[in-house]
Formats: structure tokens, C-alpha cells, sequence
């Protein structure tokens, strides 16, 4: 399944600019996407550098990219 709709990636960041991290889980609810779209939306972001992926299986979420020069904001 192909799904190459950019309109989501601004929700999504925003998401994890104000959590800190955004779930497969809270995509699928958050932009009311399948299980096949929210992969497809977080992997072309992990691709296109704007997410990277922390952790493995079910507690696996996705943070920001820090960009180059940019100090990450502490919580």
C-alpha cells in the first residue's frame, strides 16, 4: 500500500514537538489513518529525516530529528 498524502506530517509534528514522541498508536488516532498508512506515513518521515525511531515493538515511538545547530529543548 502506496500512501504518499503529505498533509499529515504537520499533525504529526506538531504532535511530537508538544509530547515529545509520537506512537503508531496515537498516529492511527490522531489523523484517523489504517495500521498500513500510519506505517507508510512514519516510514517515509524516518526517511525523509524528519523522525527516527526509538526502541522496539509495541513501546517503539518515533522523536524528532534535532536539526544540525539546533539544541534539543529539556523537559
Amino acid at each position: 500500500m502506496d500512501f504518499s498524502n503529505p498533509q499529515h506530517e504537520q499533525p504529526v509534528l506538531s504532535y511530537a514537538r508538544q509530547h515529545g514522541a509520537i506512537r503508531r498508536a496515537e498516529l492511527i488516532e490522531l489523523c484517523r489513518l489504517s495500521e498500513g498508512q500510519a506505517k507508510a506515513l512514519l516510514k517515509r518521515m524516518k526517511v525523509n529525516e524528519l523522525l527516527w525511531l526509538e526502541g522496539a515493538g509495541r513501546p517503539a515511538s518515533c522523536r524528532l530529528v534535532p536539526k544540525v545547530g539546533i539544541v534539543p529543548k529539556r523537559m
